[in-house]
């Protein structure tokens, strides 16, 4: 059994490295979607691979390999913006006013996020690609897909103060609640995020 992993906007394949160090025994792939230096996007068997998804790397996931044996969503969403039918999403203005400031002061939106993550010390990055920064969070606009029939676990930290849990309630029927976290599971959380991964591998694997 392969583990894919895909991270979430502003960061990159690194930061899936806290939980690697804990499942060792588990082959663990993960995806660098481009935003800091050379995109790569492995091909996956999905009948022998559960995705692992943090925050929009969650959509990605599923639209990028939308028949895999199971599912893991860390903060993650299939819908990110409010409308009617999704009453808890971000509002359009907030969005709106995000990409704006990106195009004009991109260091400034992903240091405001950082800290809004509750991890600011992401060290600095290089070859950073504003273009697809930028394209990926305007994306966010049109965001809404379904789930896929897999097994999913989702998972949530009660303090996110980019995907709230009441936003993600609404994607997901169930969510494991991890409590003091914010945004930023496995880089404060590993430890618990693992273990509730480990024991959704077994599942699927019995």
């Amino acid at each position: 059994m392969k583990l894919i992993c895909w991270h979430g906007w502003g960061y990159d394949n690194t930061f899936f490295a806290p939980l690697m160090k804990i499942l060792t025994d588990v082959d663990i792939i993960c995806v660098n979607e481009g935003y800091f230096g050379a995109p790569y996007i492995p091909p996956v068997a999905n009948d022998v691979a559960i995705g692992i998804g943090h925050s929009q790397g969650f959509s990605r996931l599923i639209q990028t390999f939308p028949n895999l044996q199971g599912y893991v969503s860390l903060n993650g969403f299939t819908q990110f913006m409010r409308s009617q039918n999704f009453p808890n999403g971000t509002p359009k203005a907030m969005l709106g006013a995000m990409i704006q400031q990106y195009q004009r002061h991109p260091d400034v939106v992903l240091q405001t996020f950082y800290e809004r993550t509750g991890h600011p010390h992401l060290g600095a990055p290089l070859h950073r690609n504003d273009e697809l920064l930028r394209q990926n969070l305007t994306a966010l606009r049109s965001l809404s897909i379904k789930l896929p029939e897999a097994p999913i676990l989702a998972i949530a930290g009660t303090d996110d103060l980019i995907t709230p849990v009441t936003l993600q309630q609404d994607c997901f029927s169930k969510l494991h609640l991890i409590e003091n976290a914010n945004h930023s599971l496995l880089p404060t959380h590993a430890t618990v995020c693992a273990t509730l991964i480990r024991s959704f591998i077994e599942s699927i694997a019995s």
